[in-house]
């Protein structure tokens, strides 16, 4: 859904809370309340559903339908997410989980990511807002793709003295900064985002069954995106006219022309059909043809 700039392992702006957290290295409640010095709770526990072990494999599905009537010009299976870089991985390594005292989840294996199921599991098991802050952020980045740090130990619940000047409401807000979404300056692009991101925070608040299968679905999709993708999350999420702007938003990125929007129908670009031809010529015919090409100024 997001600009490959943005994604890129080696991006400073929004690397991944899924991929680079300390949940996602194995970090658990029980060692966070410890390391920050945690013995108070100020929400409910909230017990995750049963793991549904009879949840049907998800089967490919590599279409461009999807429910609702919307069509995509996209199928299933061909948008990348975020990469994997294991030496980001191992360099983000938090400095409390570096121990072999440290309790880490169970099931994690070194070098590999926290399952999703097991860290959502572990999300709702948490009582306070600084531990989950704790679990979804990495000081080894300074702001994540979900940056939380408003909700951090040392700035949640009290007055910052030093650094910051004027009046009251200069202080850290009780925020959550959504930060994939690159710049724009179409109105559509922003009301979208905007939406999709308190349609986001609505479904949190919701029932925690219809929570877990979203969560589910996702963790799904990470081994099989050829049955679910940011579309079908979207229409799940009842944001159809949004799932349209950010189609329309991704193809112009991609220099994609759409001809009919209700039927997925697409114009390809010139320039990849062009190379695409030209990689097809023996190389010495195709040297002659290697010269910078030129536009006109219209």
């Amino acid at each position: 859904m997001h600009s490959a700039s943005r994604r890129a392992h080696d991006s400073v702006w929004c690397p991944s809370n899924r991929l680079y957290s300390s949940l996602a290295h194995g970090a658990s409640v029980e060692e966070v309340r410890k390391y920050i010095h945690n013995i108070e709770d100020e929400v409910e526990h909230l017990a995750a559903p049963d793991p549904e072990p009879d949840r049907p494999e998800p089967t490919p599905r590599p279409t461009r339908e999807r429910e609702q009537n919307f069509v995509s010009i996209f199928r299933r299976g061909t948008l990348e997410g975020y990469t994997f870089d294991s030496r980001q991985f191992y360099d983000s390594m938090p400095l409390f989980l570096d121990d072999e005292n440290a309790v880490k989840l169970p099931g994690f294996v070194s070098g590999v990511p926290t399952s999703i199921r097991t860290a959502a599991q572990e999300l709702f098991s948490a009582r306070h807002p600084s531990v989950i802050s704790f679990l979804m952020e990495n000081t080894y980045h300074s702001r994540m793709a979900y940056n939380l740090k408003a909700y951090g130990p040392s700035v949640y619940r009290r007055i910052q003295m030093g650094g910051i000047s004027g009046p009251v409401s200069h202080q850290p807000k009780r925020t959550i900064e959504f930060r994939q979404a690159a710049g724009t300056v179409n109105p559509d692009e922003v009301i979208a985002h905007g939406k999709i991101v308190v349609r986001i925070c609505e479904a949190a608040l919701g029932d925690t069954s219809y929570v877990w299968k979203l969560i589910l679905d996702c963790a799904d999709a990470e081994h099989a995106n050829t049955w679910y993708d940011v579309f079908d999350l979207l229409i799940e999420l009842d944001l159809i006219d949004e799932a349209r702007v950010i189609q329309r938003q991704m193809a112009n990125e991609r220099a994609l022309v759409i001809k009919d929007e209700a039927r997925g129908r697409i114009k390809k670009p010139l320039l990849p059909r062009l190379y695409k031809t030209l990689s097809k010529i023996p190389g010495s015919v195709r040297s002659l043809c290697s010269l910078p090409i030129r536009t006109s100024p219209t």
